[in-house]
């Protein structure tokens, strides 16, 4: 990525956050000098976070009581500080979810369901501390569903669609925004066409993309195992 583009990310970063929170941009010539600090700030100390993973900090990011004050560089590092010790602790229990067996169909009934028993107590602890729904598995609704023999609620499962849905449209535009159609095209066309798509007032023409079931069968992981969280604590478990 060359200057030109990390520049143009940033500065759509900027107006996302000064959105999401509320803090206040300044007006020339001191919005030229935060968005040269904020993208030093960026490549100095939050490389490793995706444009993606930032928004979702920021979204996310209920501790921080000073919405609505003027934006500065100390308040980004409450944020995306505390996003980056929350991500190192999910990306550490990793170690601990059991390992596929190497041949399934070498495993009687009772050793599949001790293994899927043992992914699904993993993702359900994960889903209610607050995991980033991008690192739950397409895997783990099915999971859920072969357990605990639920079956979704058609308006939970629909509303979860377009949540997801209202979610990539959002990401997308962004992302569309920040790729040079010159220098990446068939990127930029990809981007086009799946905004196109999930912009479509048929929900044929958007709920059956991959990126839309992924999205909205994490929510619904995340949702269901905060439900069954609070149900356990009604009934005293």
């Amino acid at each position: 990525m060359n200057e030109s583009d990390r520049k143009n990310i940033a500065d759509i970063l900027l107006v996302s956050i000064s959105v999401s929170t509320g803090w206040k941009l300044p007006n020339e010539p001191l919005l030229s000098v935060l968005q040269s600090e904020f993208l030093t700030k960026l490549e100095e100390d939050f490389l490793s976070l995706t444009p993606a993973e930032i928004k979702y900090a920021f979204r996310n990011a209920s501790h921080i009581k000073n919405w609505g004050a003027d934006f500065n560089l100390n308040l980004l590092d409450q944020v995306l500080g505390a996003f980056l010790e929350k991500r190192a602790e999910v990306r550490k229990t990793y170690a601990s979810l059991p390992m596929a067996p190497d041949d399934e169909t070498e495993l009687t009934e009772d050793q599949k369901r001790e293994y899927d028993q043992k992914c699904y107590e993993f993702w359900k602890l994960e889903c209610t501390n607050g995991v980033n729904m991008r690192y739950i598995p397409s895997t783990l609704f099915d999971l859920i569903l072969r357990v605990d023999g639920v079956t979704p609620k058609e308006k939970k499962a629909y509303s979860c669609l377009m949540k997801a849905c209202h979610s990539l449209i959002y990401e997308t535009d962004q992302e569309l925004k920040a790729t040079d159609g010159e220098a990446k095209p068939g990127e930029y066309n990809r981007l086009r066409k799946l905004l196109t798509a999930l912009k479509s007032e048929d929900i044929d023409e958007w709920q059956y993309l991959p990126e839309v079931q992924r999205l909205a069968k994490a929510m619904w992981c995340i949702d269901y195992f905060n439900w069954k969280m609070l149900e356990d604590l009604k009934k005293g478990k």
